[in-house]
């Protein structure tokens, strides 16, 4: 379990799933959507290289909230009116990007890491290799835990947060991508750790990847190709324990690694349909706030 490589590799970022994550997230903050009970995701706009001092001081700021989806969201119907909805998403593809963003963080990398849902029944954003908890953002814990003390299966690992990042990544990130994180906020608040879950998973072609088989169906639905989402999963394995590579079995599943069992692509493919589906609900009920006319008063004694 944890993020795993053995160096970081350079890439440029990709600047269209930052600037899209970041006006889809003023788009929906405009329209006043709750969306403050959903993953505390934010990200930077720009490669590190181009990234103004002052932009992440101007993100807003979002409260450490555990993260299910709201009740209004899962009674909202969903909208009929397929075409207006399709072309309302065509016009805005940053959303339909950030809506698959924000289910493979939570459908695939949190639920394989076992961060979300997780059996201690606390944030993803605080829990150590699966099994403790810390209380503080000021920075990665830096504590090693043991699982299966003794056995085969023996792991020792300092993997914190949702994402699992063990200290040495964290700080190679930090050193690689100086400009990227919000720096008004601690250094392993949720925000950071979802920047540094992008990073991680845009430099190993994951990004990449989705949002070549992301699209808006005929629905009015935001559809990912299979096969690509597949080819995310299994780009990014040497950084996630719980991912399968393309042969069905994970890069740590070795004696050396305490034999770590990768969950199956079938099994992660069904939660990130469920976190699809999530998301998706919530453009369902920005579309309808739009469509919806406004109230009107009768007029009378």
């Amino acid at each position: 379990m944890g993020a795993k490589r053995d160096r970081l590799q350079g890439f440029s970022l990709p600047v269209a799933v930052l600037w899209g994550i970041s006006v889809a997230a003023a788009l929906l903050l405009v329209l006043r959507v709750p969306v403050i009970a959903q993953a505390p995701l934010q990200s930077p706009s720009f490669t590190p290289s181009q990234t103004p001092s002052n932009f992440f001081q101007r993100l807003p700021h979002t409260a450490l909230v555990e993260v299910t989806p709201l009740p209004l969201l899962h009674k909202s119907p969903k909208a009929q009116n397929f075409n207006a909805q399709q072309s309302w998403l065509s016009q805005y593809p940053d959303i339909m990007r950030l809506i698959a963003v924000r289910a493979f963080l939570r459908g695939a990398i949190h639920y394989a890491e076992g961060t979300y849902p997780n059996s201690l029944g606390v944030s993803p954003y605080t829990i150590i290799l699966g099994q403790e908890t810390f209380d503080s953002f000021a920075d990665h814990p830096r504590r090693m835990v043991t699982l299966n003390w003794g056995t085969p299966y023996e792991v020792t690992s300092d993997a914190a947060g949702s994402c699992q990042f063990t200290s040495n990544i964290w700080d190679d990130l930090h050193r690689e991508y100086p400009e990227a994180w919000r720096s008004d906020l601690s250094a392993f608040h949720p925000q950071n750790q979802d920047i540094g879950c992008l990073l991680l998973w845009t430099e190993m072609g994951g990004y990449k990847a989705l949002m070549a088989g992301t699209s808006v169906n005929a629905e009015g639905r935001v559809a990912v190709d299979v096969e690509k989402f597949m080819a995310s999963v299994h780009t990014s394995c040497k950084v996630w324990a719980s991912f399968p590579c393309e042969n069905g079995v994970g890069a740590y599943d070795h004696p050396q690694f305490g034999h770590q069992k990768a969950k199956t692509i079938e099994e992660i493919w069904r939660n990130f349909q469920v976190a699809l589906e999530d998301q998706q609900r919530l453009v369902d009920f920005v579309f309808e706030s739009i469509d919806r006319p406004l109230p009107t008063l009768a007029s009378g004694r």
